[in-house]
């Protein structure tokens, strides 16, 4: 085996590169946080959406059973009269409705009734499932950023004692023995 000879500064590096490595010393405060890391932000935030977006679903398909109720009603159906010998006759135009004693047909303003107020409501579940998914999206935006590396200025690689003297870095300057004549003899 070759002898290999390792001075104080070429130790200092390799342990510096070890350290390094091991603890992620080149990245921000902290330093980055592991892949896959959800933050208890994005938790509630998940969380919060995943309860809305169930809500909007239900909303909907509430709309959407309303809606078909809605469409069996005929729309020409809307104002009604009763007949003389049972039964009722139906119209949807307003001015023959008014002219010829009709009133609303209650199965047509109960539908339409039901069908309005489902619809209000999947479209405030709607806008409160869009709010939450950005709210969401943001959180992760944020998670993604910090496992991400922050690179930072590395430390200089001389010694400490020899970085505040001056004599161990390069560059010109006093203490490093150049540049200061010759030394006078008494």
């Amino acid at each position: 085996m070759a002898k290999v000879r390792i001075n104080e500064s070429s130790l200092r590096k390799i342990i510096r590169n070890v350290i390094q490595e091991l603890t992620g010393l080149n990245v921000g405060l902290g330093g980055a946080k592991p892949r896959g890391y959800k933050s208890v932000a994005t938790k509630s935030a998940k969380k919060a959406y995943d309860t809305s977006d169930s809500e909007y679903s239900k909303k909907s398909s509430d709309y959407l059973s309303k809606k078909d109720v809605y469409d069996k009603v005929n729309l020409a159906k809307k104002y009604r009269k009763a007949q003389r010998g049972g039964g009722y006759l139906y119209t949807s135009d307003v001015t023959t409705a008014k002219r010829g004693g009709y009133t609303e047909n209650p199965e047509w303003t109960s539908a339409d009734s039901d069908l309005r107020t489902a619809s209000g409501d999947r479209d405030k579940a709607k806008a409160d499932r869009s709010s939450k998914q950005v709210t969401y999206k943001t959180s992760i935006d944020t998670d993604v950023a910090k496992t991400k590396a922050q690179k930072t200025a590395k430390p200089p690689v001389a010694s400490s004692a020899a970085w505040a003297s001056g004599k161990g870095i390069t560059g010109k300057g006093k203490g490093r023995g150049k540049g200061k004549g010759k030394k006078k003899q008494n």
